[in-house]
C-alpha cells in the first residue's frame, strides 16, 4: 500500500511539474486504472481458487494471526474431513464445542471481520466452507461475498475509467 501512495505522489509531482491538468487527469486515471487490474487479478486468483474447493461442513474455532505473521487476524474453521453438506460434526463431550477428533483446522483465506465478530463468526452453529487442500485454506460465506464484491467493483470501476480515459 505504501508503495502505491509513493507513486501517486511521484506521479502528482511529476505532472504539478509538467504543468498541464491534462497530464494529471491521466496521469491519475492510470494509477487508478493499475489499481482496478491488480484488483481483478487478485479476485480472479480466488475465483479461480474457489472453483477448484470442495464444499465442506466446518464449524468456526477461533481467530488468530495467519500466515506467521501479526499483521492481520483471519478465522479458523475445524473442518471434518469425512463430511458432506448434510453431515453435522462431532460434539466434543467436555466443553460443549467442537470435537478435534476427525477434524482439521483451516485458515480463512482473507482477513476476518473485526468489527462485527461476535454476530459474524459463531462457534455454536455448523456451517459451509468451501476447502482448498492445495493452499490449505477455505473460503468461508463472508470470502464468498468479498470475492464476489471485489471482482465486479474492480471490473465496474476498471470499466468505468476505461471509457472516461477513452472517451
Amino acid at each position: 500500500m505504501s508503495l502505491l501512495i509513493f507513486f501517486f505522489v511521484i506521479a502528482i509531482v511529476i505532472c504539478v511539474v509538467i504543468g498541464k491538468p491534462i497530464y494529471i487527469y491521466i496521469g491519475l486515471s492510470g494509477i487508478m486504472l493499475a489499481t482496478c487490474a491488480a484488483m481483478v487479478i487478485i479476485f480472479t486468483i480466488a475465483l479461480i481458487l474457489l472453483i477448484f474447493s470442495k464444499k465442506k461442513k466446518a464449524r468456526f474455532v477461533r481467530v488468530d494471526s495467519a500466515y506467521r505473521s501479526d499483521r492481520y487476524k483471519c478465522a479458523y474453521y475445524l473442518v471434518y474431513e469425512g463430511s458432506t453438506d448434510k453431515d453435522t460434526l462431532p460434539e466434543d463431550s467436555q466443553n460443549g464445542g467442537p470435537s478435534q477428533a476427525g477434524g482439521t483446522e483451516y485458515p480463512c483465506i482473507f482477513p476476518e471481520e473485526g468489527i462485527f465478530r461476535k454476530k459474524l463468526y459463531r462457534a455454536d452453529k455448523d456451517c459451509t466452507v468451501f476447502l482448498n487442500r492445495r493452499f490449505h485454506r477455505v473460503f468461508d460465506r463472508y470470502s464468498l461475498i468479498t470475492t464476489a464484491l471485489g471482482l465486479t467493483f474492480g471490473l465496474g470501476m476498471g470499466g468505468l475509467l476505461l471509457a472516461m480515459f477513452l472517451f
